[in-house]
């Protein structure tokens, strides 16, 4: 399964784009690539203690409710901003990970940003096993199970931002809309 429209608009974006100057940056190839994995990006994590994160995961909740008709308690703290520069990418993996008892269902992406080359968003459908890669549009919101192998290309030029979500298990109420 893999979902995708035009959900935040141009001036969203930027204002989530702003968000980032008010947090951490961490290296992603310190943290994830211990197993060799090709994981080479930069990370803001996003805290619902920062005032201005509401209206963002209110309206990732939205999307996720229309689309897939799940109903979403919240999305806790588990959102990051991720900076791709010229050489990064991410290797071929899924986010689904059983040893975890809250573990991961759905990622929601949004794309921020168009200025760059390369870096094609590329995913495995886990059902149908087509492959597709994400439209490249600002405020393209995706939204994939967690099972799905996935990957992001090498970046050739400028800079690839794109904001993640997980949704865990604890954060779906267990009815259907």
């Amino acid at each position: 399964m893999m979902i995708q429209k035009n959900f935040f608009t141009k001036k969203e974006c930027e204002k989530i784009l702003e968000i980032k100057n008010k947090v951490s940056k961490y290296e992603g190839k310190d943290k994830y690539n211990l197993d060799g994995k090709g994981v080479y990006f930069n990370e803001y994590w996003l805290s619902n203690s920062i005032e201005d994160i509401k209206w963002i995961t209110d309206k990732l909740i939205q999307f996720i409710e229309e689309s897939i008709k799940v109903k979403i308690n919240k999305i806790n703290s588990d959102i990051a901003i991720l900076e791709y520069n010229v050489g990064d990418k991410l290797g071929m993996h899924n986010d689904y990970n059983k040893s975890q008892h809250d573990f991961r269902v759905y990622t929601i992406g949004v794309l921020l940003n168009i200025d760059w080359e390369g870096g094609d968003f590329i995913i495995i459908d886990s059902k149908t096993n087509e492959k597709i890669i994400l439209e490249k549009n600002i405020g393209n919101t995706y939204l994939f199970d967690a099972l799905s192998p996935h990957m992001v290309d090498e970046v050739k030029g400028g800079v690839r931002y794109s904001l993640i979500a997980h949704i865990r298990n604890s954060e779906i109420k267990k009815q259907i809309l």
